[in-house]
């Protein structure tokens, strides 16, 4: 596989059988880890023979790599800053919206940690990507507020919101990778990262996380498992 979350592939001969797989493969992980899963279950859950699916992947790993590749682009689109004027409304805007994208995206989410576990090319991409679509955007609201008066320098700035940003999606993978988790998991890992985020950064006053719109997504993520 070359592709690493790039532009959707271009159409050839086959392709809707190779979505019809990645399909199959998706509803297979909404209840089994990816370890439990064979290209036997593969083949069954699409309708198809097992030289069927071989001809287009040799193992559940390049399928999980693929069905990865497929989504993420569309994934890391859904990331909304709202427009932040200020830090502590950019990182309040931006801790709800990852989480959203959890809830919308959980088993591609998931199974994109495990890759990123043991695959550098992988890993590379990724922090690449979340280096371009989060840390510098926050890099450039923080310097805002420091020109303004709003925020106390910080050493080293784009270390630090590195660090936050993996941070909290690490923290975030831990709390979906066994399904949808419960309303208070949710409220108090939240409150965790919202808390560390504001004492780490120095932002004034305290985090209020919105329950409610956190009970609201957590009820669209069950309607899509």
């Amino acid at each position: 596989m070359s592709l690493r979350f790039g532009p959707p592939e271009h159409s050839y001969k086959g392709q809707v059988t190779r979505r019809r797989i990645l399909e199959a493969l998706h509803d297979l992980l909404r209840t089994s880890p990816a370890a439990r899963v064979s290209v036997a279950d593969v083949a069954q859950q699409a309708g198809m023979k097992r030289s069927s699916v071989y001809n287009h992947f040799r193992t559940v790993d390049e399928m999980c790599l693929a069905l990865v590749d497929r989504s993420l682009s569309a994934v890391f689109a859904g990331f909304d800053r709202a427009d932040a004027t200020n830090l502590s409304t950019y990182f309040s805007s931006a801790l709800m919206s990852t989480f959203r994208l959890w809830a919308l995206h959980r088993v591609v989410l998931v199974i994109a940690f495990e890759i990123y576990a043991r695959d550098r090319a992988f890993a590379r991409a990724w922090d690449e990507r979340v280096t371009r679509e989060w840390t510098e955007p926050a890099l450039g609201v923080y310097q805002a507020d420091v020109t303004a008066g709003r925020l106390s320098p910080l050493p080293d700035p784009r270390g630090l919101l590195n660090l936050l940003a993996f941070n909290i999606q690490h923290q975030l993978h831990r709390l979906w990778r066994d399904g949808v988790p419960s309303p208070q998991d949710c409220h108090r890992e939240l409150e965790l990262c919202a808390t560390a985020s504001w004492r780490l950064l120095g932002l004034p006053g305290d985090p209020v996380l919105d329950r409610a719109a956190v009970d609201e997504i957590l009820a669209l993520a069950r309607t899509k498992d």
